[in-house]
């Protein structure tokens, strides 16, 4: 019997030699899998910042480009309003005043500044309406002459 439980030791002890060299082998490669899914857990992050870069880069070419276009179309309208406003023969200071997108736009508003800023007939304001000329200074000296004027 003590035979038998020396082969039955010898057994064991060669299955548990066995099961830990399994368990070291995969201790071992559990070990380089970690390794490599950090190593590639830093690659991915690299590689998200580098997307974002690019990205905040194109988004700021795109927003460059935009206030660009922008500029160039208030530009083109400022040149607009005052060739509209050199055509109508509007002042400066009216010019400036001009409102609208489009060209006819500008020209409607320039034809209504035009009529606006044009002097206004007003009757003279030294006539009597009924047109027997001006008022005198002094009504008194209107009166005297008019009744001379019916002797």
């Amino acid at each position: 019997m003590p035979e038998e439980q020396g082969a039955d030791q010898g057994a064991t002890h060669t299955e548990e030699d066995q099961t830990a060299q399994h368990l070291k082998a995969a201790r071992a490669e559990a070990k380089e899998w970690r390794a490599k899914f950090q190593e590639a857990q830093g690659r991915l992050s690299k590689l998200d910042e580098l997307e974002d870069a690019s990205r905040s880069e194109l988004e700021k070419a795109a927003n460059r480009a935009a206030k660009a276009e922008q500029a160039a179309q208030s530009a083109s309208l400022e040149a607009l309003r005052w060739q509209v406003a050199a055509e109508r023969g509007l002042p400066a200071a009216l010019a400036r005043r001009l409102q609208g997108s489009t060209k006819a736009e500008l020209e409607a508003d320039a034809d209504d500044l035009v009529q606006m800023a044009q002097p206004r007939r007003v009757p003279d304001a030294g006539n009597h309406s009924n047109g027997q000329g001006p008022l005198p200074n002094d009504p008194n000296r209107y009166i005297r002459e008019q009744i001379a004027k019916r002797r």
